[in-house]
């Protein structure tokens, strides 16, 4: 064995290598996007309507995933431009911004709550998520893609 890889959490489900790139999905509908010369995570991705991903192949830089509901999908590879999470003590780095979004609703951002401060990096915002997620969503596309 020349190398280990252990970031992801769970049983991995499958793995496709394309190019300089390793690509390995595992339970947590994470699909991780390794560099296969200097073994580092270069970016995450959700494949198959976000759900966990059970089949998957990347070609002409695009990974094609399929889940278990019948859901196929197709997500452009972005090897120069990852995008960052900017929440206070997260690291997670995206190849694409919508699926730094759907992380940022789903892991950052508290469904009905009264009222909470925005943690990306310089934001002093606050907001409120008890009539929905519209307003939440709106303030961190603004972070995110703009």
């Amino acid at each position: 064995m020349s190398w280990t890889y252990t970031q992801a959490a769970g049983i991995i489900t499958t793995v496709c290598v394309y190019e300089d790139l390793l690509f390995s999905a595992s339970f947590d509908k994470f699909i991780r996007c390794y560099t296969r010369q200097d073994h580092k995570l270069k970016a995450l991705y959700y494949g198959a309507d976000r759900g966990l991903v059970t089949q998957m192949t990347v070609i002409d830089d695009k990974i094609i995933t399929g889940n278990r509901n019948g859901i196929v999908e197709v997500i452009p590879v972005n090897r120069d431009k990852e995008t960052m999470c900017q929440f206070e003590g997260c690291c997670h780095v995206f190849g694409i911004k919508p699926h730094l979004l759907s992380h940022v609703m789903s892991d950052h951002v508290t469904p009905d709550t009264k009222m909470f401060r925005c943690l990306w990096r310089g934001c002093k915002d606050w907001l409120s998520t008890k009539e929905g997620p519209q307003e939440a969503e709106e303030h961190m596309k603004h972070h995110i893609f703009t």
